[in-house]
C-alpha cells in the first residue's frame, strides 16, 4: 500500500507508559488470541467517565503520555476501532479515546440528538479531563470524522491538528453497501455475518479480515444501543469551510462507503478548502483504513502531528 497526496502541501521520545509488542499486522500469530489482546489493551488503559446529558455519562480510556491526541471512532463502534493503532500512537502521544453516546460503554443522549450535540458532549468531557483551556490534536473516523468537524468549529482555538479519516456528514448520496442483520443470530452464525458486513462496509481486501477484526465487530455490535441522529444538512461543509485551522483529509482509495462516488468526496473536500486542504489516499485500503493499512495510516498521522 502507498500514500498519495492529491492536493495542498503537508504541514510541516517514547513515553514511559507506552505499550509494546502489539503492533500486529494481519496474519500475525498473536491475532489468534484477539480476546486476550483486547482485554490487555483495556486492562492497561486509564478509565474515567464524564457527564453526558441530564443523567448519563461518557466512558473514556487513555494510553501513553505526551501531547493529547483525541481519537473519535466510527458509527456502531467504540474505542476498539483504534485497537491496532493504540500501541504505536501511545508511544508518541497521550491518547484520549471516548466511546461516543450509545456506543461502547457510554450512555445515550436524549433523542433526537445531532452530531453537534455529540461534539459538545465530547468537548465537555475534554474540559473535565484536560481543563477548559487544554489543547489537543483531533482525529475522527467516519461518523467520528463528522463529529470531529463539528468539534473543531466549536473549539478551534484549542485544536493543534485536525485529521478527518473517511469522514461522514458530507451529504453525498451513495448507494449503501448491502449488509446482513446480526442481532438475534445464534453464536455459531455470527462470525460469518460479521465477515460479510466487514467485507461490505470496511475492508477492500477480504483476506485482511482477521480474527481480531471479527472480535472487535462482535463486541461493538453487542454493545450498540439505538441512537437516532438527526440530520444537519450541509452543516459539516459549513463547519469545515469556516475554519482557520488547516484540515487534513484521509481516505482509503477503495473506500466502501464512497464506492464509485469517491471522486465526488475528494472534489467536495477540495472545494471546501481550495487553498490549504491536504487530501491523502492510501492505495488498496477500504473504509476502515486505520485497521486495514495500520502502518501507513499511523505514519501519515504521525507526520502530520509532528
Amino acid at each position: 500500500m502507498s500514500e498519495t497526496c492529491l492536493t495542498g502541501a503537508a504541514t510541516a521520545q517514547p513515553c514511559a507508559g507506552a505499550m509494546d509488542g502489539h503492533g500486529l499486522p494481519p496474519g500475525d500469530p498473536a491475532c489468534a488470541s484477539p480476546t486476550a489482546l483486547l482485554d490487555r489493551l483495556d486492562r492497561v488503559a486509564d478509565h474515567w467517565r464524564t457527564p453526558l446529558g441530564p443523567a448519563g455519562s461518557m466512558a473514556w480510556r487513555g494510553w501513553g503520555q505526551g501531547r493529547p491526541l483525541v481519537l473519535l471512532h466510527g458509527w456502531a463502534g467504540s474505542w476498539r476501532h483504534w485497537a491496532r493503532n493504540l500501541p504505536t500512537l501511545s508511544r508518541h502521544h497521550r491518547l484520549l479515546v471516548p466511546d461516543l453516546p450509545g456506543q461502547g460503554d457510554s450512555d445515550l443522549l436524549p433523542d433526537p440528538v445531532t452530531r453537534s450535540d455529540i461534539a459538545r458532549a465530547v468537548l465537555q468531557g475534554l474540559d473535565a479531563t484536560i481543563g477548559p483551556q487544554g489543547r489537543f490534536a483531533l482525529c475522527g473516523f467516519s461518523f467520528g470524522g463528522a463529529v470531529a468537524g463539528m468539534l473543531a468549529a466549536q473549539a478551534e482555538s484549542r485544536i493543534e491538528r485536525l485529521l478527518l479519516v473517511a469522514p461522514g456528514g458530507f451529504d453525498i448520496v451513495a448507494r449503501p453497501p448491502a449488509t446482513v442483520r446480526v442481532r438475534g443470530l445464534p453464536a455459531a452464525e455470527r462470525p460469518a455475518a460479521h465477515r460479510h458486513n466487514l467485507q461490505a462496509l470496511m475492508f477492500a481486501d477480504p483476506r485482511r479480515i482477521d480474527p481480531l477484526a471479527l472480535e472487535i465487530q462482535e463486541r461493538n455490535t453487542r454493545q450498540l444501543r439505538a441512537q437516532r441522529v438527526a440530520r444537519e444538512p450541509r452543516l459539516l461543509q459549513a463547519a469545515i469551510a469556516g475554519l482557520r485551522l488547516t484540515p487534513h483529509f484521509l481516505w482509503g482509495a477503495r473506500d466502501n462507503f464512497c464506492g464509485d462516488r469517491i471522486g465526488t468526496y475528494l472534489a467536495t473536500a477540495r472545494a471546501l478548502r481550495p487553498r490549504d486542504a491536504e487530501i491523502l489516499l492510501i492505495e488498496g485500503a477500504g473504509h476502515w483504513v486505520a485497521y486495514e493499512a495500520a502502518a501507513e495510516f499511523e505514519a501519515a498521522l504521525l507526520r502530520r502531528l509532528a
